[in-house]
């Protein structure tokens, strides 16, 4: 259970950055604008670094958080440096900006309640998709 993941099971967690160091672009921030997989330098440290941390762990299931990780870590599984049966996607990005999509997805919020900002659709098809892969892991 994410219980146990987060407490005495911890030791099989690792959680990590799909870029090791910090980005700033003009001095703010990197907000996963540009893309990693685009642009060159972000591309090396994608492939480079993180790309070397999931050869690291053959056995990983890879949780990526927001779709510009989702992203990425399709394009590692292209490059054929992490099978796509290892990443479960969907999850929303953990920021402010996200919090009522993150109350949906978490059931805290209901459907009627949201803005007309939040697809509840795109919520709930990833929530079943990502249900399904865990699963299969079973």
């Amino acid at each position: 259970s994410c219980n146990e993941l987060f407490g005495a099971a911890s030791h099989l967690v690792q959680t990590a950055s799909a870029l090791r160091y910090p980005v700033f672009i003009d001095g703010e921030n990197y907000n996963g604008t540009p893309k990693m997989t685009k642009h060159p330098l972000l591309c090396e440290q994608l492939i480079n670094n993180f790309g070397e941390d999931v050869q690291a762990l053959p056995n990983a299931v890879f949780l990526p958080l927001g779709d510009k990780v989702s992203e990425a870590l399709q394009f590692l599984s292209k490059q054929g440096l992490l099978d796509s049966d290892r990443i479960i996607g969907g999850l929303p990005h953990p920021s402010p900006a996200n919090a009522e999509r993150i109350a949906y997805f978490l059931g805290k919020k209901r459907r009627e309640e949201l803005s007309v900002k939040t697809n509840p659709e795109k919520i709930d098809m990833a929530r079943q998709e990502i249900m399904a892969r865990v699963m299969s892991l079973v």
